[in-house]
């Protein structure tokens, strides 16, 4: 049962794109399609850097130090604390040179940076918090609790994105705002069950 659950809710972030697709195409012109895969990318990119293989590694240290509530807690605080360092030293580092990179790696295409690239670099940001979470829950074999928290994930971003849409369509806004706002409240989540346990 368990490891349908975490089959199950695992799929969603993949199953986003397909279930959102048929509104894109109604609300985003092809090309506005186009930048915003370069942008959902961009988050991809951002996620895993801020990640820091730390949702690989939780499941080991966890297993090695779960007899061990002091030094688990040492090692879960302080995992959570070097990913927000690694977040706020991304979010700078964009903030300057996300306009450039921009320019050089896209250098054929009117793709800006400001605002949506750093909306994407906050997403990416606190996505990689909450998917590190989720993989603690998987460690401490809570499936119902990784259900739902990717169930109600997922369903703010889409619900936010959906909102986003009918309200700025054939617009950028809806669909990377939507992301930004919709991925807070998880990540806000995580961090208020991080400080309680550790």
């Amino acid at each position: 049962k368990s490891s349908l659950i975490y089959t199950l809710a695992g799929m969603l972030p993949m199953a986003s794109a397909i279930i959102l697709l048929p509104l894109y195409i109604h609300h985003l012109s092809t090309e506005l399609y186009g930048a915003l895969s370069v942008y959902m990318v961009f988050t991809l990119l951002v996620q895993i850097v801020v990640t820091f293989s730390f949702d690989t590694s939780v499941y080991i240290h966890f297993q090695e130090l779960k007899g061990d509530q002091k030094r688990l807690s040492v090692f879960m605080s302080s995992a959570f604390v070097f990913m927000l360092i690694i977040g706020f030293a991304a979010f700078l580092f964009f903030a300057f040179a996300g306009s450039f990179l921009f320019k050089v790696a896209l250098p054929d295409r009117d793709i800006s940076f400001f605002p949506y690239g750093m909306s994407s670099v906050g997403a990416g940001i606190f996505q990689a918090i909450f998917k590190v979470h989720s993989n603690l829950l998987q460690s401490r074999e809570k499936p119902e609790t990784f259900f739902w928290s990717n169930v109600v994930s997922f369903s703010l971003i889409a619900f936010f994105i959906v909102i986003g849409l009918q309200l700025y369509p054939n617009s950028l806004a809806g669909p990377i705002l939507g992301r930004l706002i919709g991925s807070i409240i998880p990540c806000l989540w995580a961090l208020f069950r991080i400080v309680r346990e550790f």
